[in-house]
């Protein structure tokens, strides 16, 4: 089937599973913009087509042997995928991270060390790119050159993401037209898409009534297991939401190595913090060390 009858068939009001029964009528592009004339699917259509022209993006839908095989689980998962770099593969070892836009200085850097941890051992991270623990875990993995997955809340041409350079050599998915800007049921669906991705969950650190509670939410509704860090049960008022999740069973880890462990993932590089201006990387007033388990 044509690229823009999948793409017109994706603007249909419908579930995912819907037009994927919808693409099974091999209905004409001509046919949908009568029956849906409502929708401008031609101008939609092109703008598509446009944006992926020069071949810096890509697109898949569900039920093509490149979809996300754990999305693909899902009740209704998204029928398309705007994407650059690569998408997650089946059995890739992953681990979606979500915390507060606005965390204090230890929550920040536990993410990061995290991060830094687990794409030190060959581990991905799904996250976002808003600010605060999201955007210190996509440091980490910048610094280190570890693979990170970042669920965006808009479209991928939108000034969003073509002006944030943190963004430059990571693999962005958005289930969203090219040039949607970012609005509050985005990022809703964009949370649904970062726990969707991988079978764990680690919360940072969660203020009541939190984009973070929701993506916990949404991961425990999926069947998701879901984490606390040990940084985000300290009494604190910005830690009520992730000392709920643990006092309602959520397993608080101290970091990456413990959560390994428990989802046996490899965990034989560890991160050291120092003061010694000569190590490698840096978050904040912290410096940090790799060891490698082969030394």
């Amino acid at each position: 089937m044509k690229l823009s009858v999948l793409l017109a068939i994706s603007f249909l009001p419908l579930s995912g599973w819907d037009k994927c029964s919808f693409v099974q009528k091999n209905p004409s592009l001509s046919s949908m913009q009568s029956e849906f004339s409502h929708l401008n699917l031609k101008n939609r259509v092109e703008r598509f087509l446009s944006f992926l022209s020069d071949g810096k993006y890509k697109v898949v839908f569900l039920g093509m042997k490149e979809y996300p095989n754990l999305l693909s689980q899902m009740e209704n998962p998204p029928f398309r995928l705007c994407y650059r770099g690569s998408l997650p593969v089946s059995d890739e070892p992953l681990v979606s991270l979500c915390g507060t836009r606005f965390p204090d200085l230890c929550a920040g850097q536990a993410s990061y060390a995290f991060a830094l941890e687990a794409g030190s051992n060959g581990v991905g991270i799904v996250t976002s790119h808003s600010r605060g623990i999201d955007r210190a875990a996509l440091y980490a993995c910048n610094d280190a050159h570890a693979k990170a997955y970042v669920c965006c809340d808009c479209g991928l041409s939108s000034p969003r993401i073509q002006n944030n350079e943190l963004l430059e050599k990571m693999n962005l998915i958005s289930p969203f037209e090219p040039d949607d800007a970012a609005l509050k049921y985005r990022c809703l669906s964009r949370n649904v898409l970062t726990v969707g991705l991988s079978p764990h969950l680690l919360v940072i650190q969660a203020p009541e009534k939190s984009g973070a509670l929701n993506c916990a939410t949404n991961a425990l509704d999926l069947g998701r297991d879901v984490y606390v860090h040990a940084t985000g049960i300290r009494d604190r008022t910005v830690n009520e939401g992730s000392i709920r999740l643990y006092q309602e069973g959520a397993i608080a880890v101290e970091g990456y190595d413990q959560l390994a462990r428990y989802i046996h993932f490899p965990c034989g590089n560890t991160v050291h913090a120092t003061h010694d201006e000569r190590s490698l990387y840096r978050y904040g007033n912290t410096w940090y060390s790799l060891s490698y388990d082969d030394q």
